[in-house]
């Protein structure tokens, strides 16, 4: 697959409206500028309008990654804690941790599968029990 049309098809529209519309009114400014109409003022306006829209993103950007960042985090901090092959309690839980991923870590309770959040076992209280070696 191409690289730069990767993901393109995930677009909600097609990028050619964008472009022609930039491009008309890239065309109107400078037939406005050859009138001799004054630009100062719209490109005060241009200028405001791209500044909001730019801290909108960032806005958006900003907390929409805060749980990502706060989970690959925990996931730092937990994989230096604890190790696979520790028996450990978490409230009313127990078992033996199998695997530390980057969002959660998978405890093995006998026959069920338990998955933590990994952010659960840096804010909370762990208990560690014991280990097993791992081979």
């Amino acid at each position: 697959m191409d690289r730069a049309n990767f993901g393109a098809d995930r677009l909600p529209g097609s990028i050619g409206p964008i472009a022609q519309g930039l491009v008309i009114a890239l065309f109107g400014l400078c037939a406005a500028a050859q009138v001799g109409v004054a630009l100062a003022p719209l490109t005060a306006i241009l200028g405001i309008a791209l500044a909001a829209v730019a801290v909108t993103l960032a806005l958006a950007f900003g907390l929409g990654s805060r749980e990502i960042a706060r989970a690959l985090t925990a996931a730092r901090y937990a994989r230096a804690d604890f190790a696979a092959g520790e028996t450990i309690r978490v409230g009313e839980l127990r078992g033996t941790i199998e695997q530390i991923d980057s969002a959660a870590t998978t405890l093995r309770a006998g026959t069920e599968r338990i998955r933590i959040p990994n952010h659960v076992l840096i804010e909370g209280v762990v208990i560690v029990e014991g280990s097993e070696p791992e081979a």
